[in-house]
């Protein structure tokens, strides 16, 4: 109902300014003439006196439109309120003033996205007795009050986002005056899943594990900021896009690195043995991958600027740890470095 009001008032504004403009010329008896338009434009005339009057109306209308426009506005406020005050449960989610928690039964989850705004965050894996088999998130406010996070699962996707919605330049506009931390808590227990996907927009991460295979597919996507992978992480395959800011990542992977670097430095170090295969693409910026020294490597690189150093060129290494190399530089540094 209120919208359709608002498109009478809309087309009233219109109409009362159309016979404002009458009026104006009209003038309702105030001697200005426009000859051609005859007696409904004279001085006096039907037009000019009702296009006058109508002046006066849209005051009125414009005045009760505002008024119903700040009844609106009031509204909006009062769910962006209800949406970002930490008190009660909302989504699955308990929060309080200091903030958020929520948790899950693992055997509805096969996969996890963590999309953060602000702040820093860890994942981490657990033995079942510190989260009672379940899987846990908490978040803690930092600053100024911030927006409630959203937990959901669909199609056993556990999604964990820094606020409801699509964050943008509202997110932005909250994280100006604050931060959230958030922690993710999964019990040893766990199988491994099949994908756990990292947004992160700024702020400092760390994942840990428990010499345990994570997940089957690990997805990093850092617009800025720094993420720590240690040790105790594996997967299947990794996929980093990383636009600016500092990754690291010292656990294994078995099968596949898929670097994809606009700026920013990134740093790999596997613990036991390289990757299968290592592909990706340089922009600009730093990156360093320091292999086993007996490691196979073969290695193509185009590039257009920048410097490639490989510290396995004139080596054969053990054919049963045989790694192929293949990236697009077109300015920054790769470095394949052998550990000692």
């Amino acid at each position: 109902m209120r919208l359709e009001r608002s498109t009478y008032v809309k087309i009233a504004l219109i109409v009362l300014l159309c016979l404002g403009v009458c009026g104006f010329f009209g003038g309702c008896g105030r001697g200005v003439v426009v000859a051609p338009l005859g007696s409904l434009l004279a001085p006096g005339g039907l037009m000019g006196c009702v296009g006058w009057n109508a002046m006066g109306e849209i005051a009125g209308y414009a005045g009760d439109a505002v008024g119903e426009m700040a009844g609106y506005a009031g509204d909006a406020a009062s769910e962006v309120a209800d949406a970002t005050l930490h008190s009660g449960v909302r989504g699955g989610v308990a929060s309080t003033s200091e903030g958020s928690h929520f948790e899950i039964d693992p055997s509805d989850v096969k996969a996890i996205d963590l999309n953060w705004l602000a702040g820093s965050g860890t994942v981490s894996v657990v033995p079942d007795s510190d989260t009672g088999g379940k899987i846990v998130v908490n978040e803690t406010v930092r600053g100024a009050r911030q927006p409630v996070m959203a937990c959901s699962v669909e199609g056993g996707v556990l999604s964990i986002d820094y606020m409801e919605g699509d964050s943008g330049l509202s997110g932005c506009s909250f994280g100006w005056n604050g931060c959230k931390d958030v922690e993710v808590l999964i019990p040893e227990s766990v199988d491994c899943l099949d994908t756990f996907s990292l947004e992160a927009a700024s702020g400092d991460y760390a994942i840990s594990g428990e010499d345990a295979v994570l997940c089957e597919k690990l997805e990093l996507d850092v617009a800025s900021g720094s993420v720590a992978v240690d040790r105790g992480v594996a997967t299947s395959d990794l996929v980093l896009s990383l636009a600016s800011g500092r990754v690291s990542y010292e656990g294994m992977i078995a099968r596949s690195l898929r670097i994809d670097q606009a700026s920013g430095e990134f740093y790999f170090c596997p613990c036991l043995s390289a990757p299968e295969t290592i592909s990706g693409s340089l922009a600009s910026g730093h990156i360093v991958l320091e292999l086993p020294a007996d490691t196979a490597l073969t290695a193509q690189v185009d590039k257009t600027s920048g410097n490639f150093t490989n510290d396995f060129a004139d080596s054969a290494g053990d054919p049963s740890r045989s790694c192929e190399l293949s990236f697009d530089i077109i300015s920054g540094n790769l470095e394949v470095l052998s550990a000692e």
